[in-house]
């Protein structure tokens, strides 16, 4: 693999990519347009109090209510989610607040039920399948977290097969553009038509916790959030598994809910740490590369349930077997993963398909993992991506780049899909089966015709240019301040200039990885890896001269600290 620069180096503010006597933290600020004395304290200090809370989206007050009559009269209530991280969490922070909390207040004995569909025969979200197996157990109201507010047809069938049935929709994406809103049942949602939210770009588990949080209010609690909320640590996990951009209440929830796991962590989070020999503080890289995936694993491969379970019990003996159960779940998710990736690999190199999107098929792959198949692809190939699983149904999954809607490419070819979904840069469908060689076959011919893969280059945003000299390891320690990281919140990038490569040596157990020792003609030296390149070793040279993009941070080793960038992207110094 190569590290060679591939992608468009463009620096995020044209007018502003030098220190000019500034700390490097303050600078990064300044370029992201983070200025006034105001803007700058409010993001290095968010407080968790300032959040909207109790009341603020509309409907959870009427939805509160409902709630609190339900658990009055004892009736049975179903909390419905979803099989990934964000539906897994807003499933768990509603029930503990009625099963924990609410149902103690009012002396309830109402029997509260989480429900996780299964992602092979259900699918995504609210099915027929689904309510019918919640109503035969009971359900008098449902309560959907995470998804349904695509539903309003399904759930209107529902409400006239069974009158004494209640639903609350809770959800967070977006609804569809014929979107009314039914007298039939109470929806909660931050675009709600009526009284939209603050912040539009939350997850289902952050509407969840905002609901608990009304819930509670109305009997007696407080009208805010706290850092010691219960389920604050699960709408962190959530927002950043689901991609949220970490900026407003997302990177305030954030902030909030990983000093809640470092001081006081649930034993479900106790234990996936232990498990996954973490051994430093926990930050948001542990929860979506570390954590999180193993809670997706069990969505993908498994089942969800046992995930519920890890994050809701106070058993330290339940938990460590629950997480013992996930962390070898993911282990086979990510070997499933690898097979699936080496055989996508070998299949188009030998294909003679257009180069502009790659088409993979497998035969009975599991569907909860083409998905993340799709996306090495798209990451490896710098296209878009799309990966089959042909067995008693087509059903796919496409990962794309800026520049390419996926959805909307697929709305093009709907006439020869059963169903699709997504947005602009992932997708999931199922193809009609007499249609499947049509679709391939125009589908790529579309893409060789109109995807000009040349024009649609992969960016690296540059915050700043520096030189080797204005970089100190207490400089690289204040960025620590930026975090949380993620999106709209990448961590920093910087670029230096022409440095001198004085010491060239290859690492892991494949000599694989490069470590570089370079200078400047500030005299002095940084440490630099570069990890999966060994298609560069030959061109990393003692004496060559490069340009280097990537992000700082200080190794500690053996009690000594250095500053040490790992290089994203490299070349040839032309200066």
């Amino acid at each position: 693999m190569t590290r060679k620069k591939t992608s468009e180096w463009v620096f995020r503010n044209e007018k502003i990519h030098k220190l000019k006597g500034k700390k490097i933290a303050d600078a990064v600020l300044r370029v992201r347009g983070i200025i006034k004395p105001t803007d700058v304290k409010a993001f290095l200090n968010p407080s968790i109090e300032d959040i909207q809370a109790s009341g603020a989206i509309y409907n959870s007050d009427a939805a509160a209510k409902q709630i609190i009559s339900a658990l009055e009269s004892n009736k049975t209530i179903f909390i419905h989610g979803d099989y990934d991280c964000d539906g897994i969490c807003a499933t768990a922070i509603l029930w503990e607040c009625l099963y924990k909390d609410a149902a103690q207040k009012v002396d309830s004995e109402s029997k509260i039920v989480p429900y996780i569909p299964r992602r092979i025969d259900q699918g995504y979200g609210l099915s027929e399948s689904s309510i019918d197996e919640m109503v035969q157990e009971g359900a008098d109201l449902i309560i959907t977290v995470d998804c349904g507010v695509r539903d309003k047809d399904l759930i209107k069938s529902s409400l006239k097969s069974n009158p004494n049935l209640e639903f609350i929709v809770t959800d967070h994406h977006l609804p569809p553009e014929d979107f009314t809103v039914s007298k039939n049942y109470t929806l909660v949602h931050q675009l709600h038509p009526k009284q939209k939210y603050l912040h539009s770009e939350i997850c289902g588990s952050t509407i969840a916790l905002l609901l608990s949080t009304t819930v509670m209010h109305k009997l007696g609690g407080s009208k805010r959030l706290s850092l010691d909320s219960p389920g604050l640590d699960l709408a962190a996990l959530a927002t950043i598994t689901d991609l949220m951009p970490l900026t407003g209440i997302n990177r305030t929830l954030v902030r909030s809910g990983i000093d809640l796991i470092n001081r006081s962590p649930r034993e479900g989070f106790k234990a996936l740490i232990n498990i996954a020999g973490i051994k430093e503080e926990i930050n948001e890289y542990h929860l979506g590369y570390i954590i999180g995936p193993r809670i997706n694993a069990t969505g993908r491969i498994g089942d969800p349930l046992e995930a519920l379970r890890l994050l809701l019990t106070s058993s330290s003996e339940n938990s460590k077997k629950y997480a013992s159960k996930i962390n070898d779940l993911n282990s086979k998710r990510q070997e499933v993963t690898e097979e699936y990736f080496n055989f996508s690999l070998e299949s188009i190199n030998a294909s003679s398909q257009a180069e502009q999107l790659n088409f993979v098929i497998g035969e009975d792959w599991h569907e909860g993992v083409i998905g993340l198949v799709a996306n090495k692809l798209t990451e490896y190939y710098s296209r878009p991506s799309i990966v089959i699983s042909k067995g008693d149904e087509i059903k796919g999954s496409a990962r794309s780049i800026e520049g390419v809607h996926m959805t909307g490419l697929l709305e093009q070819f709907s006439d020869y899909l059963v169903k699709y979904g997504g947005h602009a840069l992932a997708a999931g469908f199922t193809v009609k089966k007499n249609r499947f060689s049509k679709f391939k076959s125009e589908i790529l011919a579309w893409a060789d015709k109109n995807i000009d893969l040349e024009s649609i280059s992969r960016k690296l945003m540059i915050d700043l240019v520096l030189s080797i000299g204005e970089i100190s390891k207490d400089e690289v320690k204040q960025l620590e301040s930026l975090r949380p990281f993620g999106m709209k919140n990448q961590k920093p990038l910087f670029l230096l200039c022409g440095v001198v490569i004085k010491n060239v040596f290859t690492m892991g157990r494949f000599k694989n990885h490069v470590k570089l020792i370079v200078t400047d003609t500030s005299g002095k030296d940084l440490e630099c890896v570069i990890f999966d390149c060994e298609e560069d070793i030959p061109f990393l040279k003692t004496g060559e001269i490069v340009d280097l993009v990537g992000t700082l941070s200080v190794n500690s080793w053996n009690s000594s600290e250095t500053c040490q960038l790992a290089v994203k992207e490299w070349d040839i110094s032309v200066s």
